[in-house]
């Protein structure tokens, strides 16, 4: 019998401790990394949801507007009183050309107040094309944001109406 005989499986529990180590570290780092994403990713629509409310809002106030104080003879969007969702405007309308004829622009801004959706707001535009054969054109435009000031992702969402 050797009086230097050394084991071979000597450190092979520090090794395979080591190992199983890595591997939980790694799949604990996969993990916490979707969770983030998905966290991230949650936020996003959201955010995309805040500004769809916010465009759905201004093509309805649009569309009230029209329809409650113009009637079908009217080219122009001037609505007066121009009240909706509790808030009053100024709308002036200006005319311009394009290749379909002429229209009359009209543009507010409505601003989501109350709710999940509060501080968003909502760019709208308003062009009614003068009479051809005794039709009027109606376009909507209503550019709806998750937030209004600067700061934070902005998110856009936009819907159009055309009658």
């Amino acid at each position: 019998m050797s009086l230097f005989h050394q084991r071979r499986d000597r450190g092979f529990a520090l090794l395979m401790a080591s190992i199983i180590a890595s591997v939980v570290l790694a799949i604990g780092t996969v993990i916490a990394d979707l969770a983030i994403k998905q966290i991230v990713l949650s936020g996003t629509a959201r955010e995309s949801l805040n500004a769809l409310y916010a465009a759905d809002t201004g093509t309805e106030c649009a569309l009230f507007l029209d329809f409650r104080y113009n009637d079908s003879t009217q080219a122009a969007f001037n609505p007066s009183p121009a009240v909706c969702n509790g808030q009053t405007f100024s709308i002036s309308p200006a005319a311009y050309t394009d290749t379909e004829g002429t229209w009359m622009r009209s543009t507010f801004r409505v601003t989501l107040v109350n709710g999940d959706s509060a501080g968003a707001c909502a760019d709208v535009i308003v062009d009614k094309r003068a009479p051809v054969a005794g039709e009027i054109k109606t376009r909507l435009q209503a550019r709806g944001y998750n937030i209004c000031a600067g700061g934070g992702r902005r998110v856009e969402r936009a819907l159009q109406v055309e009658y």
